[in-house]
């Protein structure tokens, strides 16, 4: 379960990260 829960959180830092680079927010670019 935790391990799971562990794997779930890389994997959807990793997408976050990418999706960051793909297509940049608004937000990110003010700040």
């Amino acid at each position: 379960m935790y391990n799971q829960n562990k794997a779930a959180d890389i994997f959807f830092g990793i997408t976050s990260l990418f999706l960051n680079i793909m297509y940049p927010c608004p937000n990110d670019i003010d700040l």
